[in-house]
């Protein structure tokens, strides 16, 4: 028989879990997963419940991963739905194609546009200046920051230039806005 990669997959029934391990410690079935697959036998986690084998292995191994999977973890047996293993062909990464498939081709891009668009969601105008301070707030934070998190920090008196300075720009606009309500208002 030809050694192949192997692809394990599962589907838990959480409410069992948490019958097991508690309503708010049932996670630690995933934890147990993981430290079985990835810490003891050389698994790498790919996303949620779907563990791939680092090197081939045949048939026979896999009876055996599960039977000791069984032997670590016993719970599994009242939680699993469903279990399946496959052989792993060619992986092909298509995470970069994706993203050149978009215009938003980063996290910057990506923060930018969620900017503008609750600016405008809001009335207000994106500008240079406003992008720019954003995207140093959000480098500096590691993190996207929403307009309204950013209103509140400012009201709050905010030590950070940054968060000022979104916050007096879009002040500045806001008050542009008043002044032409008011002028319309005197016609």
């Amino acid at each position: 028989m030809k050694k192949v990669r192997k692809e394990f997959t599962f589907d838990l029934d959480t409410n069992i879990l948490k019958n097991i391990f508690g309503q708010k410690s049932y996670t630690r079935a995933y934890n147990e997963l993981f430290n079985f697959f990835c810490k003891c036998r050389d698994f790498e986690h790919r996303q949620g419940s779907v563990y791939c084998s680092s090197n081939a292995m045949e048939n026979y191994e896999v009876l055996k991963v599960a039977g000791e999977l069984y032997q670590a973890c016993p719970w599994i047996a009242t939680a699993l739905r469903r279990m399946d293993v496959a052989d792993i062909g060619e992986i092909h990464e298509l995470t970069e194609w994706i993203m050149q498939q978009t215009k938003v081709n980063s996290k910057s891009d990506y923060a930018v546009e969620l900017l503008k668009q609750q600016l405008q969601d809001n009335g207000f105008t994106p500008t240079e200046s406003l992008n720019n301070n954003y995207l140093k707030l959000t480098e500096a934070r590691r993190k996207i920051i929403s307009l309204e998190s950013i209103s509140d920090e400012c009201r709050a008196g905010s030590a950070d230039k940054l968060v000022n300075a979104i916050g007096k720009e879009l002040e500045a606009q806001e008050l542009q806005h008043i002044k032409e309500a008011a002028a319309g208002l005197e016609i």
